[in-house]
This record gives structure tokens, sequence and C-alpha cells, in this order.
């Protein structure tokens, strides 16, 4: 009997002291819900319930006569929460399995009705309406773990019903039991697990927070403790009993000091071995030059570390890169993105979750993109990217957030550094380049002074030749010593080219006019190889300050290889155009083979051709030009129908309306 009564003593004190700790976790949430306020009132029934039994129990258990007073409270208390319990369960699962809100009312009328048979005499309506209610919530838990998307909301709802189905069974031996009063508990546990391993319903309970409430629930035991054994003595020896009360809590100490310690202790290891290897992962990052590389290696070990479902650093600053575990960035993944960059630019936040901010946009994008945590990179007060971190099932990192957010500085200051170093390198590629260039010159011109000028008097005399009639059979050797001789001067003109380096400043020039004679001339060249050019050149295009030859080289070499591509009798299509805001774009396609696959990035080398007689440096020059003029190029291949490649450049330029 003393077993029993108080195993049921500190499964109710147990209940109430949890429903209590829910009820004032579910009190600092941020944003109540309909299902939230019914949740508490659910809490609070239980509350009243647990808590009226167990001192009930305890003063029927140490005082000889408890007063009438007291015992009616008691009473009301516990028939409060007794009466509006089941049906407040049966309300909430209702309420979880989708249904509307008024159809709890039935389970408030039989509440009623049952209470009013019980005042008459009917001894099992209370029982009958308990278990009506309970059978109501293991019933509807099969569908409503159904209609659920999460795992963790299925696993709940499965785990609650089977709780309420074992304090529904222990029931029928009677609500006095001690296994009744063991398996009521078990609801209240359950929501308590969940609530605390996966922040269930966006509440959040911290370590320290379980580490406040057990050590003021074992030192309420403790104190409890002490009474007894201090009554104990009082009654068995008749005196003491106060001064053994004063020893054993002073004694308490030699406990609580070094559980205190111990406890401190532990959450500053976790600190300092979560810095220690963050630390760590930013000295591993430097190592790793290339932006890419890096940012996918700092999310893969950020998700590691943190245990995270998925991560993404994004760097803002053009060109953007950026790196992802378990993620995949796409076009509209992209924008919110930027929409995400743009709110926390405005607003200069440090840590968005998308529970806890009260902006709207910034809480849809969140879940649009998939992540519950975004980290704004701030470096010297600018913007330089996103930190996203997506904590499922967790909704909340609880001490772990003020550790990541200072690992997001880390990874700015690291993103910024490798920002440097490329900066550093892609000078001194630039530097390279132009020592290369400047070696190349030199050798050009010694080629120009040893191979023009003899290759001139070749072609002088080869052209006297050629005006003797009498050479009659040796016609043709000579167009073909005079066409070579031509050759060989434009491989030297081009290579002089690609070595000259380009002037500063240029003096202003009509693109349209410019491209009208260059394409025209070109007209007339083709003539010969049966290949037609279909030009057409908008007229808007006016004034630019750019170099002529540097302009004209672009469409002679792009317009040439097309021609030289296309077979006989094809079309060359070259196409000008101005493109919003300010751009000049220039499109040669022609109907050729194409270019494979493997060769399109090659193409741009120097000296790399495909032609049995070529430079390899014509589009290398088209490339290194429209650098000069801050443009781009892009090859497409095969164009149309399986065949032919279009070239299209674009460079900024300033138009004016046609007149």
């Amino acid at each position: 009997m003393l077993a029993s009564t108080l195993i049921r003593l500190v499964a109710l004190t147990a209940g109430a002291g949890l429903s209590l700790f829910l009820i004032v976790s579910w009190l600092g949430k941020k944003k109540f819900e309909a299902v939230d306020w019914l949740l508490v009132l659910t809490l609070t029934a239980a509350t009243f319930w647990y808590g009226f039994q167990a001192m009930d129990l305890y003063l029927g258990a140490t005082l000889d006569r408890p007063s009438d007073e007291l015992q009616t409270l008691f009473g009301l208390g516990r028939q409060l929460g007794a009466w509006t319990l089941p049906a407040l369960l049966a309300h909430l699962a209702l309420v979880w399995l989708g249904t509307p809100a008024w159809a709890g009312v039935f389970g408030y009328l039989a509440a009623l009705v049952a209470w009013v048979a019980s005042q008459l005499g009917v001894g099992q309506a209370a029982a009958a309406y308990c278990a009506g209610c309970l059978l109501v919530v293991v019933a509807v838990a099969p569908p409503t773990v159904g209609r659920q998307t999460e795992f963790v909301r299925k696993r709940f709802h499965k785990v609650f019903a089977a709780a309420v189905a074992l304090a529904l069974v222990s029931g029928l031996r009677g609500s006095e039991s001690a296994l009744f009063v063991l398996a009521s508990v078990l609801p209240t546990l359950c929501l308590l697990w969940f609530v605390r391993r996966f922040n269930l319903f966006g509440i959040l309970v911290g370590r320290r927070t379980i580490f406040v409430f057990t050590l003021a629930a074992v030192s309420a035991l403790y104190l409890f403790a002490v009474r007894r054994i201090a009554d104990f003595v009082e009654l068995e020896v008749g005196a003491f009993g106060a001064l053994v009360e004063v020893a054993l809590i002073f004694g308490a100490a030699v406990i609580w000091i070094p559980l205190y310690e111990w406890i401190t202790r532990y959450f500053s290891r976790r600190g300092d071995k979560y810095a220690e290897f963050s630390k760590d992962i930013v000295e591993r990052a430097s190592r790793v030059l290339d932006m890419k590389h890096r940012l996918e290696f700092l999310s893969e070990q950020t998700g590691k570390l943190f245990l995270a479902r998925r991560v993404l650093i994004w760097r803002s600053l053009e060109p953007t890169e950026h790196g992802a575990c378990g993620y995949v960035v796409d076009s509209e993944a992209a924008a919110n993105i930027d929409l995400l960059l743009a709110c926390a630019r405005e607003k200069t936040r440090e840590v968005i979750h998308a529970l806890r901010t009260d902006d709207s946009t910034e809480r849809s994008v969140l879940r649009g993109l998939g992540f519950n945590y975004a980290f704004p990179l701030w470096y010297e007060n600018h913007l330089t990217g996103l930190l996203l971190v997506d904590t499922s099932p967790r909704q909340y990192l609880d001490e772990d957030e003020p550790i990541l957010l200072a690992l997001s500085r880390q990874i700015s200051y690291s993103i910024a550094a490798c920002r440097m170093v490329e900066e550093k390198i892609h000078l001194e590629k630039a530097l390279l380049r132009q020592e290369h260039l400047a070696s190349v010159g030199q050798l050009t011109a010694t080629i120009a002074h040893e191979v023009k000028n003899p290759l001139s008097s070749i072609k002088t005399l080869a052209q006297l030749m050629r005006e003797d009639r009498g050479l009659g059979p040796y016609q043709r050797d000579l167009d073909y010593i005079v066409a070579e001789t031509d050759r060989l001067n434009s491989c030297v003109s081009q290579l002089l080219s690609y070595s000259r380096p380009l002037p500063v400043e240029s003096p202003r020039i009509s693109v349209y006019e410019l491209l009208e004679a260059t394409v025209g001339s070109l007209q007339r060249d083709c003539a010969t190889r049966q290949v037609s050019i279909d030009s057409e050149i908008a007229p808007v295009l006016r004034e630019y300050r750019a170099d002529r030859q540097t302009l004209q080289q672009i469409v002679l070499n792009l317009t040439l290889n097309a021609v030289q591509a296309s077979p006989e009798g094809g079309t060359v299509r070259f196409r000008a155009s101005a493109v919003p805001p300010q751009t000049v774009q220039i499109d040669v396609s022609d109907e050729g083979p194409g270019i494979p696959p493997e060769l399109q990035e090659k193409i741009f080398e120097p000296f790399f051709t495909t032609k049995q007689k070529g430079s390899g440096l014509g589009l290398s020059i088209v490339r290194k030009n429209l650098r000069q003029l801050q443009g781009d190029i892009h090859v497409v291949s095969p164009a149309t129908d399986g065949c032919g490649t279009r070239f299209t450049v674009t460079f900024p330029a300033e138009r004016a309306s046609e007149a």
C-alpha cells in the first residue's frame, strides 16, 4: 500500500511539473495559433488533474485530519481537471485531423451529460465519458498520420496515440491504481520529448532550461525528504529534528556545488569544442584557393559539424559563386536568394529564422528555399553573401546558434581572403600574359624584319615573271607562289596584330559605317568562293569611342572564318543590332559542319587550328580585342538543323536614335 501511494505521488507530481513546464514554454512562443491555445488549455487541465490529486494524496498521507476547506479546494480542482481533460484531448485530436473547430463542442456536451448523470447516481457515467474521449483520440490517429507531410509529425501522432491507448487500457484496473497514474503521464512525456528533441510546434526548450527544471525538481524532492527525515528524528528521539533538517539542507551544498560546476564545465567544453572545430574548418579552407571549391568545402563541413540536413553558402559579389551540401540551386532559388539578400541588406540582420522573423517576405522566401536559418555574411559593413542552413527535423539550433553565427563571420572573412587571393592570381596572370606578349612582340619584330622583306621580293619577282607570256606552262606555279606569299604575309600580320598592345585612348567612330564598309568589302572578296553574305546592320548604331582597327579585326576574322567554313553556294548571315541598355550585339552564323563540343573551348587558344593552312590566331585576336572593349563572345554549334556555327559578340556602346 505504501509503495503504491509513493509511486502515485511521484507520478502525479512529475505529471503536474511537466505540464506546468510545457505551459511556460508554450507561453514564450512568439506567434500563437488556435491549436496552440487549445494545447495550453489541455496542459492546464492536466496540471489541475495531476497537481490537486498529488496535494490531496500528500496531505492525506501526512496529516491526520486535513481541513475541510483544503479537501473541498482539492476536490474542486481535481474534478475540474478530470471533467475537462478528456474533452480537450478529443478536441485537440480532431483539430489535428483537420476537422472544423466546432466539432469539439460535442466532447464538452458529452462531459456535461456525464457530469449530470454522475450527480444522479449513474456510477459508470464518468468512466464511460473518459473512455469514449480517449477512444476518439486513438481512432483519429491513423488518418491524422496519413495527412501529415513531415516525418516528425507522423512519428509524434503515432507515439502520442500509443501513449493514450496505453493509458486507456491501464484504466481498466481503476483510476486509483498506480499503473493508471503512471500510464497517464506518458502522453505528457511524449509531447515534452518531441518538443525538446525536434522543437515540435515551434517550441524551443534549451538544454540549460532542462537543467534548471531538473535541478528544481530534484531540490524539491530533496527538501521533501529532508522534512520527512527531520519529522522522523523528532518523533523517535524527541529532539534534534530542527538541527537535523538544517544540517541536511547545508549538506546539500556538498552535492549541488560540484554538480553545478560540472554542468558549467560541460557547456563550456562543448562551446570550446565547437569553436576549435570551427577554427579548424576555416584554416583548412584557407588552403583551397579556388572560390567554388572553398565554398563547397565550407558548406560540407558546416553540415557535418551541426548535423544540418542542407547547407548553402552563396557569395553575392560578382561573379556570384555558391557551394552547397545536399542542395541544388536553380534559377528560381537564385532569384529568391537575391530577394533575401535585399531584405538582409536593408535591415542589417545577423540572423534570420523562418519562425522568429517578423518579415513575411523573409518567412516565405526561407520556406520556399527549404531552409529555416539564414546568416548574412557581413565583411566590413558590406554584405558579401548568405549562409543558409536547414536544421530539420529540428527547427532551432538552441545553444549552437551563437556558435554558427561566429562561424558565419569567419566564413565571410574566408570568402574575402579567397577573393583577394584570386585577384592577386589574376593580376599575376595578367602580368605574365603581358610579359609573354612582350616576348612574342620581340619575336614577331624579328620575323617581320627577316621574313616580310624576302617575301615582298619573292612576290615582286613572281609577279614580274607572270608578265612574261613565254612561261606559259609555269603560269599556274607562279600564281601559286603569289598566293602563298600573300598567305604568309597574312600570317605574319596576324602574329604582329596579336602581340601588338591595343591603344588605350581611341577616337570616336561610327559603328554603323564601319560595319557596312567592312561587310561590303568582304562581299566582293567572297564572290570567287560562291558564298554570299546576308547582312542586317541596325542604323541606330552611331558614335562609339574605340579603335577602328580593333573593331574591324573582330568583324573580319569572324566573317572570314564563317565564309571559309561554309560550303559552295552557302550563305553567311551577319546581324548587328542594339540591345538595351547601350550594347552592340553582332551575330555571325555559317552553314558549315559545325564545331565539336570538345573543341569549343580550345578554339580561342592561340595557335590552335583545325585548318590545314591556318595560323590559329584569328579567334584569339577576336577575344583579345573584345576584352579591350569590355565585351564577350559566345559560340553555339550546331546552330540550326544539326549543322552550322553561330558566334555572338557583345560589347558596350553608345546608341542614338535614328535621325
